[in-house]
């Protein structure tokens, strides 16, 4: 609550301590923003609270639960007492919205409901499949929630929204989030992760949850500097200062601790790693800058069809390690390596979520895999037809949901790597099979 944005002091789980000075690290400057990431962390671990809190004592338990409470009551009051409730409810995410919901009178819920998006219903209802259409759809008649009122039962999300928000969920979060991340942990033995200098050309989505991710792992954020089409972030940016821009301005806020200002040249001088996802190139990233980075630098140019800068330009000016999105150059950056293998691990230990550390894990394994099969500058993540590092990756993805709480299946981690491999060679002998007998069309071999 406003008076008390941070959470419960008394005997909190070590783990969520950990969480809860992340989350003060990253989210001081606001404290709307540091009780929003707070409830989130509480919601998840409601999920574990049986094997979590098992030993803690009845009045403990009541503490946490009070605060939860209290954050909820807060978010009902702020969306009922707004003169413009709608704003204040898509402020919230998406669980904070569906215990809202729940929650509100009948005359606020009429003016927030046609600005629900389909994603909260869908969570608050569960998605049911049309075994006609194949249309997913919810249908608020058939919930709990009859005080919503039968004018919104008409409401759908059809498979397309569906496989969207899938989408944007496996391509954002996902690509090269995981990779960038398990791909610097692979490079950077000579230095310590709080001394590496990161310049991240391009602010959009991926970039944001690649920041995201490795601050998590224990990259300072202060010693990184993004990018985006106006220039570095920084405080002096104001204009971001907005609901719009709320991602962005938290980097302005908690990045680039020199204040940096200008373009992508000032950003990548003197840095150690460049990641861009902007925009397709060559020529987005010149080789002067290139060469003005630090000895042994490792740049990433991920954008595609085309890298913002030719691998081999890089390597010219400087660059140690070039890494792209391309399967015709070394080191390729691909979500292939990551999504299988983290949604494997996840339902084999049926875990309720997929958790930064979850993928932050599976870096690891991924760079692991790759220092066993031995690196060198043109091999520092594991390739596609390397069968080997999918049930590995689902192993340190599951092992991470167990020790979380989040599992509802606990296995050794030789009992899950059984499982994964099993499962994986089922599919991938179906695969064959199916393209033996001509079912599966192999694509024409390109033209020379």
């Amino acid at each position: 609550p406003t008076k008390e944005v941070t959470t419960p002091t008394k005997k909190v789980p070590s783990r969520i301590e950990e969480k809860l000075a992340v989350n003060e690290r990253l989210y001081s400057h606001d404290e709307d923003l540091l009780r929003k990431k707070n409830s989130e962390l509480f919601k998840s671990e409601k999920l574990a609270s049986e094997k979590e809190y098992g030993k803690m004592s009845k009045s403990e338990l009541q503490e946490i639960e009070d605060y939860k409470q209290a954050v909820l009551q807060e978010n009902v009051d702020a969306v009922k007492n707004s003169p413009n409730p709608e704003d204040e409810f898509n402020k919230l995410t998406i669980d904070d919205q569906v215990e809202v919901m729940k929650n509100l009178d009948r005359e606020t819920l009429d003016k927030v409901m046609p600005f629900v998006r389909p994603e909260t219903v869908g969570a608050l209802l569960g998605f049911e499949q049309d075994e006609e259409t194949n249309e997913w759809s919810y249908n608020l008649a058939k919930g709990a929630l009859g005080a919503l009122g039968a004018r919104y039962a008409h409401k759908t999300i059809t498979s397309g929204k569906l496989m969207e928000l899938i989408k944007q969920d496996g391509n954002i979060l996902k690509t090269s989030l995981l990779l960038t991340t398990g791909a610097v942990l692979a490079t950077q033995d000579s230095k310590n992760k709080e001394e590496v200098k990161i310049a991240m050309i391009g602010a959009g989505a991926s970039n944001i949850a690649i920041s995201r991710i490795m601050i998590v792992a224990g990259f300072p954020p202060e010693n990184i500097m993004m990018v985006d089409t106006k220039g570095i972030l920084h405080e002096g940016r104001k204009e971001l200062n907005t609901s719009e821009t709320k991602e962005k301005w938290n980097m302005c806020v908690i990045s680039n601790k020199e204040n940096r200002k200008g373009g992508i040249a000032e950003a990548m001088k003197g840095a150690d790693v460049c990641i861009a996802l902007s925009k397709p190139g060559p020529d987005v990233i010149k080789k002067e800058w290139v060469a003005s980075m630090n000895k042994d630098a490792i740049v990433f140019v991920c954008a595609n069809p085309t890298p913002e800068i030719w691998p081999w330009e890089a390597k010219e000016a400087g660059a140690r390690i070039v890494a792209t999105g391309r399967s015709d150059f070394p080191n390729q950056v691909n979500n292939s390596l990551g999504f299988p293998g983290i949604f494997r691990g996840t339902l084999d230990v049926m875990a309720s979520t997929i958790t930064d550390e979850m993928c932050i894990a599976a870096a690891y394994e991924l760079a692991k895999c790759a220092e066993d099969k031995g690196l060198n500058e043109e091999y520092i993540i594991p390739k596609m037809n390397e069968f080997e590092v999918f049930p590995r990756e689902a192993v340190a993805v599951g092992m991470k949901a167990i020790e979380q709480g989040i599992a509802k299946v606990i296995m050794t981690r030789e009992e899950l790597y059984e499982k994964s491999s099993s499962i994986i060679r089922k599919a991938r002998a179906e695969v064959d099979s199916l393209q033996n007998q001509g079912f599966i069309e192999l694509p024409e071999p390109e033209n020379e």
